[in-house]
This record gives structure tokens, sequence and C-alpha cells, in this order.
């Protein structure tokens, strides 16, 4: 957490709340090991733009001559607000000339970013707006990288899912399971190539379904659009935290929420 649709949001929010402003000052905390920008210009606007769970944030000369972009993943907390002075636990701030601060606030400081041109070379295809590239890598590495993998091990694989973390994963194989009949602990590469295409698809209708209702609002991320609710986001989830539904630790401690049908199918 926060994931695709929460990062959509968050660039988005960047992204107007910057519209036709000038900064001029940048800063981090004492307490934060990512790297101060290191730019070579004063005066500068800043866009955003989103990848699954990566967040890109350029700034731009005034001249428009010159530009530097960080690459963003947020973590466990990390999100964004536009305010008249820094906030706590804020570890990067970009100063507006007109003294508003963009804050990058991340209370459990997981969330980290790199000054570099390009996405992470370890994360794959957006899924909703990338499809056919998303599509074909899962594809062509069926048999490789993903073969010996079970689904819910491989749609936290951010080099192959891009976006997809805990809760779409639960909601992904839920339908996954509902409609098609494929299983959670299905090894991947005992999918028909029609079975590939129809995940595929889930992931996409999934993240885009949970972007509409304004993300994931739970615990302690807000959509900063004023779009999502707890409510809201409660009343789509069919899987995760579901009473009735059954739930295990993955092997990286998450907790995986499954049909009850299946629960025979896991070591609970």
């Amino acid at each position: 957490m926060p994931e695709i649709s929460e990062l959509k949001y968050m660039s988005n929010f960047v992204k107007q709340s910057c519209k036709g402003k000038l900064f001029h000052k940048i800063g981090t905390s004492t307490v934060t090991k990512n790297p101060i920008p290191d730019i070579d210009f004063d005066n500068f606007s800043i866009s955003s733009q989103s990848r699954g769970k990566e967040m890109k944030i350029t700034l731009k000369s005034q001249d428009k001559l010159k530009t530097s972009t960080l690459v963003f993943s947020m973590g466990m907390t990390g999100h964004w607000v536009f305010v008249d002075s820094i906030v706590d636990h804020c570890h990067l701030w970009f100063k507006e000339k007109e003294g508003k601060f963009l804050c990058f606030v991340d209370p459990r400081r997981f969330g980290k970013w790199k000054q570099q041109e390009i996405w992470s070379e370890n994360r794959g295809s957006d899924p909703t707006t990338e499809f056919s590239a998303f599509k074909k890598c899962i594809l062509e590495h069926k048999y490789t990288t993903l073969a010996k993998k079970p689904l819910y091990d491989s749609l936290l694989d951010q080099k192959y899912f891009n976006g997809v973390g805990n809760y779409l994963r639960a909601e992904i194989l839920h339908r996954a399971y509902k409609d098609c009949r494929i299983k959670p602990n299905t090894i991947f590469s005992a999918l028909s190539k029609k079975e590939v295409s129809l995940l595929c698809l889930l992931t996409k209708k999934v993240c885009k379904e949970s972007y509409d209702i304004g993300g994931g609002e739970f615990m302690s991320w807000k959509n900063p659009e004023g779009k999502g609710s707890k409510e809201k986001f409660k009343d789509w989830l069919q899987c995760y935290q579901k009473e009735g539904m059954c739930q295990i630790k993955d092997k990286q401690g998450r907790n995986f929420w499954f049909h009850p049908d299946l629960k025979n199918d896991f070591k609970l």
C-alpha cells in the first residue's frame, strides 16, 4: 500500500497542485537516507506521472531548456501534500515562489526516490495503460521465470504485475476463481494461454474498478481529490478482509485472502 490506483491519484494531485506554479528551493529531512536532488537550475516547474507502483516527478527549468527527473516508490505510507509549511514526517520538499510547499510525507520511511530519467528496470508495464506490453511480457515468461510460482506469489512480483499489491491480489484472484475457476495456488505454467489472457484482463479490470471507486481508502491513505471513502472501498471489496473469507501468510509474511471453497487447498 499504496497500489496502482492510489499512485494514479497522487500523481494527478501533484500535477494539478503544481500546474502554473514556479518552485525555487528543495530540501530533505535530517533522517532520510535518500539523496537531496542535484539540479543545476534555480527556478523550475513540476509535473508528474505514474506507472504501476512508481511515480515520476519531472523538474523543468523556467527557460524549459533543462530537466531533472525523480522516480519514486511510495513504500507503505508515502503520499503528497501541498501546504503552507513543512509538515511532520516530510522527507522531501519543494518550495514554491509564493511560499507554499509540496511535501513528500512518509511516516514509516519505506518510500524511496532516485534521480533518473527512466522507470525502474525491475518493474513491468502498467496493466491499465500499457496492457498489450503487460500481457505480452507475462505470456513470454509463463514457462520461464514465472513457471514454478503459484499465482498468489506471482501477482506480487512487480517485474510482471506492476502496481498490484495485497488488496488487489486478493480481489483479482477471487474473481479469477469465481468467474473462471482458476485457483490462486495454481502453478503459473499450468495455465492455458486462454487462462493467462483471462487473468491479464481481470488484472486490468479490477485495477480500473479500484481507481473508479477512489482507490483503497483504508489504513492511513486518503484520496487527495476527495473521490474515495472507507465505505465505498469496503463495499467494493469482495474478498480482502471480508467476513467469511479465509487467509494464510504467504512467504513474504503478508496475509493472503481467498475463497472459503479453497480452504483445503492451502495449509492453514
